[in-house]
């Protein structure tokens, strides 16, 4: 049996996903732009998704846009970039390392500064160091997420965005490990562009939703591009968005008692272990960083994957990150735990 504890990177599909996927194939194919049932039915099934992602995020369904992928999204952000009077990038050093490798890339190239903020023990951003920078810079591009993909630690994202505006940044929040399961209302909070993928929401990859707050600090022109008219992805993150609707305090309860189950067997089965994930407050629940003292880090990662666990590793920090979705059990956890006690044994 194979244990998934992967669900930061590819979160495992709802089976109602896969229900629409395999009942719709051969159906949705149309494209949205022509005038026949077909094409208007494509049409429909995008607005549909719109509406829902805006619902969720309480603004309008007009500032919401589809991309394939994250990689058209970095190379929107990097035209933009571009052609805006921007003098820093500020970002952290915790963060993903495609992210952080593509900002150095456009730093460099458009002769950008790129700053780190400072975190503080548990990973939370350093806001006085945050305010610093903006102060210092003429126009930043500030990119953090909401939830740290590493960490799971939880950012002051209202706090984040006044200094944004304060200083008149351009504020893009990644909202992947939030949106559905955390209340995020963007019509009180000023981020500017926040980003979302399917595949990390228990829909299959396709989709990278954007919410763009066109207005005042980003012209139309700015940031435009074609939408993605990939029906079945867009279709399965409907599905996906609506489960989380009627699920999500339920999925939420669920999986904070997982998490007090999975530090609870590690401490029965004296497994020695840092984590700075174990608190309640500030981190979300699904993504547990935990650092397991071993002397071959990279050896008890590869025979976690021989015994069919699967986890993220990070090499450079000796550090694992178990994320969990609705579909993990404790099973699941007395599985891991037993796995690793043979192999630190």
């Amino acid at each position: 049996m194979i244990i998934y504890f992967d669900n930061a990177s590819t979160m495992q599909v709802f089976p109602e996903v896969k229900k629409f996927v395999s009942g719709n194939a051969g159906f949705l194919n149309a494209d949205r732009n022509v005038y026949h049932q077909a094409g208007v039915q494509t049409a429909a099934e995008i607005e549909k998704s719109r509406i829902v992602v805006a619902n969720i995020l309480n603004v309008s369904p007009a500032n919401i846009k589809f991309l394939c992928d994250e990689s058209i999204l970095l190379h929107l952000i990097s035209n933009y970039l571009s052609k805006s009077a921007f003098s820093s990038i500020i970002t952290y050093k915790h963060e993903n390392p495609i992210l952080l490798d593509f900002f150095r890339n456009v730093a460099e190239r458009n002769n950008l500064e790129l700053h780190f903020v400072s975190q503080m023990e548990d990973s939370g951003i350093d806001l006085k160091h945050l305010k610093q920078l903006l102060k210092e810079s003429k126009k930043s591009f500030v990119s953090l997420p909401h939830v740290n993909a590493v960490t799971g630690r939880l950012l002051q994202i209202k706090r984040v965005s006044e200094l944004c505006k304060k200083y008149d940044a351009i504020f893009h929040c990644d909202i992947s490990h939030s949106i559905g399961r955390l209340g995020l209302d963007l019509s009180h909070i000023s981020v500017d562009i926040a980003s979302f993928s399917s595949h990390k929401i228990g829909a299959i990859r396709g989709v990278t939703g954007v919410f763009i707050r066109y207005g005042q600090n980003i012209d139309y022109k700015d940031i435009c591009f074609q939408e993605n008219q990939n029906i079945y992805a867009l279709g399965s993150l409907l599905v996906a968005l609506k489960i989380w609707g009627e699920k999500a305090s339920e999925f939420n309860f669920q999986i904070k008692k997982l998490k007090k189950y999975l530090f609870e067997k590690l401490n029965q089965a004296n497994i020695d272990y840092n984590s700075i994930s174990e608190s309640d407050e500030h981190f979300s629940p699904y993504l547990i960083n935990i650092a397991i003292n071993v002397s071959d880090f990279e050896a008890f990662c590869y025979k976690l994957d021989l015994n069919d666990v699967q986890i993220s590793p990070f090499f450079k920090d000796k550090e694992i990150l178990i994320s969990f979705s609705p579909m993990n059990t404790f099973d699941d956890i007395d599985r891991f735990v037993e796995v690793c006690k043979k192999i630190v044994s």
